[in-house]
């Protein structure tokens, strides 16, 4: 076996297209005390992969059963489950694996074998076989799970069944939905494997072809387009859909034969339209495959495993490999055998059949020291703080260094030299220039280097506003006064108080509200013949400032107020509790009576009925302010204002 250099992953980076490039090896695990197979010399098959309860694990298959690998330190990956197979020994070649809901259903397709499911909510404490029956199926070759629909769909080796419909609605007790035996429906031949999306299932028959199906209903289902002739035909073994639903990843296990794009967009008339391969020798030959995002992850027997850019997902190019396998390509089957890139780490776990399981990092080892923001900002005389992440790849403690800041701020990392894989925190202080910094952060473990950039943003509280209207000092304003004053450079908001006393302005407040404009309009009157007091406050995120204060005096526009001929008069006002209304003559009907807010809010509602002259309202629950008394007949309104004093 070659000699492996172990690291760690952490992020998947973007690379441009070039020469691909072996990817790095971070684990392997293995054991020797694992019966070989008979046939092929052999200890493992297929691998699939797993979170629970937050970690990461491997389920890796061999002769004797389905082993679960903990990854939570991919250098050091660890067995901390396995339950025996059904069918176990030296004939024992292929298990198959899928997940649903936190359990396993695995299968085996030599022996006398049966339907397996694994519950694994416990890892890594224990896994628990809850289910092992020969009743639906005895031997299976592939497996898939529709997870949107709870669908396990088994292929071959079925006892006579080309492919069975599972329904796994109860997780634990798996029920047949349909079988279909050879040449039905619609002389369906054998199928070898199988990738369903939402009903949709595409279906590899070995040397008859590729199918098309459509399973929403399982006991009768729809064929939508057949391709049994395409360039280098061979055994059509399995397969994966690209992300735009448009172009379909089809493996013909055939020595020598490469892999096929098929543009499906069009069931009826689905064609090849590349061709593309390990780039390897004559005979290569390749198994399974996956894509995750803008990759295609490929088992290829003894080219490892193989990992393409389909970004240009007509166009695959190769971009990493890692050969599993230090034997001489031949026209036999070894090496790997499964791949598995769908866990969230990024990590790829690939199966070989002859030297067990690979942990592989698909883009090569990553220096990197990362922001946890692209973008800071703060405000003068205070301190920005963020945190990085250093890459555990670095092999030695880690020299940082800033760039960038104010010429006068101090820059302080919470560890420094940092230890690989380690969160630091940066707090830059003594900030006394505005403006926007681009910043760098540099770090080095002597022997390897790492750069990231982010962007600070410092301001300052804003200057205070200047007040338009009502001038300082105004007199004979108008009840409902509008107020304008000038704007301010990246104020967020302006909020304005208009208060009854100017030498305790902020207890005397009676009205204030925010705008992001630079005049207001109020709604409500003010008394009148009075002195008000008004002052506006610019506010970002730095804080508050705040203008002078003005002073304007109301006019006077007193007048009896009597509604249809009959006087009234609202006391005491200003009052501190109860407000009493009383008018001249008894009502000849009913009156409404509305207490508001300066907004326009209600907040009593009341009435004086016919006949009465006279009402009583309790203001004990209401702030100090200025309120306003709507009087409502059949034909008059009429509003007071009403101040509450206390």
């Amino acid at each position: 076996m070659k000699q492996y250099l172990l690291a760690s992953l952490f992020f998947i980076p973007i690379f441009s297209f070039g020469q691909a490039f072996e990817a790095e090896l971070l684990g392997h695990w293995s054991d020797d005390n694992i019966t070989p197979t008979s046939w092929l010399d052999s200890r493992y098959n297929d691998v699939w992969g797993t979170v629970q309860n937050g970690q990461e694990f491997a389920v890796f298959g061999s002769t004797e059963g389905v082993h679960f690998i903990d990854l939570s330190d991919p250098k050091n990956p660890t067995e901390v489950g396995f339950v025996m197979g059904a069918a176990t020994g030296n004939q024992l070649v292929h298990r198959d694996y899928h997940s649903y809901n936190g359990y396993l259903y695995t299968v085996a397709d030599e022996g006398p074998s049966s339907l397996q499911v694994i519950a694994m909510h416990d890892l890594p404490n224990s896994v628990e076989l809850v289910y092992d029956s020969n009743e639906l199926l005895t031997r299976s070759h592939n497996i898939y799970v529709d997870s949107v629909n709870a669908v396990l769909y088994s292929c071959g080796g079925n006892g006579g069944n080309s492919l069975k419909l599972i329904s796994l609605a109860n997780p634990e007790e798996p029920t047949l939905l349909a079988a279909f035996t050879q040449n039905t429906p619609f002389s369906l031949p054998n199928v070898h494997d199988i990738y369903v999306r939402n009903h949709l299932g595409f279906v590899n028959c070995g040397n008859q072809g590729f199918y098309l199906i459509d399973f929403s209903n399982p006991t009768d289902p729809v064929l939508l387009g057949i391709l049994t002739d395409y360039p280098q035909k061979g055994y059509n073994h399995s397969g994966w859909l690209a992300d735009d639903q448009q172009h379909y990843y089809m493996c013909d296990e055939t020595h020598g034969m490469d892999i096929k794009v098929v543009d499906v967009s069009d069931p009826s008339d689905m064609s090849v339209v590349n061709l593309f391969s390990a780039e390897s020798t004559d005979n290569q030959i390749v198994h399974n495959a996956i894509v995750r995002g803008d990759y295609l992850y490929v088992s290829y027997y003894y080219d490892g495993v193989q990992i393409f850019d389909i970004s240009d997902p007509a166009n695959p190019v190769r971009f990493s490999y890692f050969d599993t396998f230090d034997g001489v390509n031949d026209s036999f089957f070894q090496g790997s055998w499964g791949v598995y890139p769908l866990l969230p780490s990024g990590i790829v776990l690939v199966s070989d059949m002859n030297n067990g399981l690979f942990i592989v990092d698909p883009f090569g080892k990553s220096y990197s020291v990362k922001p946890e923001t692209s973008w800071v900002n703060g405000c003068t005389n205070d301190d920005v703080s963020f945190d990085i992440e250093v890459s555990a790849s670095f092999e030695n403690p880690v020299d940082l260094a800033l760039t960038g800041a104010p010429a006068n701020a101090s820059v302080i990392f919470s560890e420094n030299p940092a230890m690989p894989g380690s969160i630091v925190k940066v707090t830059i202080s003594n900030l006394d220039e505005t403006g926007s910094f681009s910043l760098g952060i540099m770090a080095s473990d002597g022997d390897n280097e790492a750069q990231a950039n982010l962007d600070m943003e410092v301001e300052s509280i804003n200057d205070a506003s200047t007040l338009n209207t009502p001038a300082d000092q105004s007199e004979e304003v108008v009840l409902k006064p509008y107020f304008e004053w000038a704007e301010v450079d990246n104020a967020t908001n302006y909020r304005i108080a208009i208060a009854s006393d100017n030498a305790n302005f902020d207890g005397a407040i009676i009205f204030q509200t925010t705008t992001p404009n630079t005049n207001f309009q109020l709604l409500g009157d003010l008394n009148e013949n009075q002195t008000y007091y008004w002052r506006v406050s610019t506010t970002n995120d730095c804080g508050d400032s705040f203008s002078e204060i003005f002073a304007f005096t109301t006019e006077f526009t007193s007048s009896i107020s009597e509604i249809n001929g009959n006087s009234f008069f609202l006391f005491p006002n200003p009052t501190d509790e109860v407000l009493n209304i009383r008018f001249e003559q008894a009502l000849e009907m009913n009156v409404q009576v509305e207490l508001l807010t300066l907004n326009g809010t209600q907040l009593i509602r009341n009435e004086l009925v016919k006949s009465s002259n006279s009402l009583s309202i309790d203001l004990s629950d209401l702030s100090n302010g200025v309120y306003f008394m709507k009087l409502i007949s059949e034909d008059n309104v009429l509003t007071q204002k009403v101040i509450i004093q206390k």
